[in-house]
């Protein structure tokens, strides 16, 4: 979606430059995201704001110059509209979220995934005591914390190696991960001729309680928290928050969550579709050929719009090394697929609709279960 606005605002910028119509010499750096109210739109994008900014000029008269320069060619805006102190804020229609579908369904379980990294290297190492049984949480979840990054960049289209576990030096917190990427240079005629940039990753604290009551820092190991609540369990729950930010985990509710905890709110997001799919008979992942995605509407809107978001929200995770993103949406999207499959029958005789259906509830459970596996938790699914 991001890269979708990009360009349009890119190409609306570069021939305002070209035609002497902002005294800048380059594209500024601005930023496209979600407006904090869906009601301000899609995505915003604070251009004209940057070039008020640089130019001196007021960024409703920037905004204006931008917007008679757009060329919507797709048909994919519904309404753009500039608010608040200079956004410029995108409101897609029904076409544009089809043609994002149309890459999810084609895209299967790839979608999501993409050639960012060109294949250059990468390489995620762990700063802190070894890991082993003795290991604390906190390097516990220090070690959760890289292969997560790990596996972004992978998806992302980086070569990467995991290293061995450094041992910090002085002065250097007991938890950090270490990423050295091969810097971005469009003119690089290769991988190795780039020049490593090194990015850290602080990892806070888990705080461990029992019932409410604080447990010694020591007298729990990582090992410890993984027998009691399960491997998959205690991935999960350290990578809900921002890495740099302390957790604080209490074993005794986490063991007694069940069907309520975030994790198996998930899973059960992902054996919801796949009982779907498999009644309709539509297990497989082949999408059935022909399929008219304009038949879907507004009740599988929500679910759409999480399943369409996922390339963005892995090149952002990706981008930053924060993979708590990825869970964040993952439970965002089972939540959708919760409140979709209670309030509507799954199954239709619409035999012109419900294969779109079935492509969107595919796509769905594609995503679930790639987000998932970012994060090295299974599905542990029934189908």
């Amino acid at each position: 979606m991001r890269s979708h606005v990009d360009a349009l605002v890119r190409e609306a910028l570069t021939d305002a430059i070209e035609g002497g119509l902002f005294r800048v010499r380059t594209v500024p750096a601005y930023a496209v995201h979600a407006p904090a109210d869906p009601a301000f739109g899609d995505l915003t994008c604070d251009v004209a704001m940057v070039l008020a900014r640089q130019t001196g000029r007021s960024p409703y008269a920037i905004a204006g110059v931008l917007l008679d320069r757009l060329r919507d060619r797709g048909g994919w805006l519904d309404g753009v509209e500039v608010g608040g102190p200079g956004f410029v804020n995108f409101r897609f229609g029904s076409d544009f979220w089809r043609m994002l579908l149309e890459e999810a369904v084609a895209a299967g379980r790839a979608f999501g995934r993409s050639g960012a990294g060109r294949g250059r290297p990468a390489r995620v190492v762990s700063v802190g005591a070894a890991p082993g049984s003795g290991s604390s949480p906190t390097e516990g979840r220090r070690d959760v914390v890289a292969d997560s990054v790990a596996r972004l960049l992978a998806a992302s289209g980086w070569k990467v190696e995991r290293g061995t576990t450094a041992e910090p030096g002085q002065g250097i917190p007991l938890a950090l991960v270490h990423v050295a990427l091969a810097d971005v240079d469009e003119h690089a005629t290769s991988a190795a001729a780039d020049p490593a940039v090194l990015r850290v990753v602080p990892v806070g604290d888990v705080r461990l309680t029992r019932a409410g009551e604080a447990l010694p820092a020591a007298a729990v190991a990582w090992s410890d928290v993984v027998q009691e609540i399960g491997e998959d369990a205690a991935r999960f729950f350290v990578l809900r928050g921002a890495a740099g930010d302390p957790v604080e985990l209490d074993l005794e509710q986490a063991r007694r969550g069940g069907a309520n905890s975030p994790l198996s709110r998930v899973r059960l997001a992902h054996d919801r579709l796949a009982c779907v799919l498999h009644a309709a008979g539509a297990a497989g992942d082949e999408a059935a050929p022909h399929v008219d995605l304009a038949l879907l509407g507004e009740t599988e809107h929500e679910v759409l719009r999480l399943v369409v978001e996922w390339p963005d929200v892995v090149e952002r995770a990706a981008h930053l090394l924060e993979p708590h993103h990825v869970v964040a949406h993952v439970l965002a999207l089972a939540g959708a697929v919760h409140r979709y499959y209670n309030r509507h029958r799954m199954l239709i005789a619409d035999r012109a609709r419900m294969p779109a259906r079935l492509a969107l509830l595919r796509c769905a459970r594609h995503v679930l279960g790639g987000a998932l596996d970012m994060c090295a938790v299974t599905t542990a699914g029934r189908m």
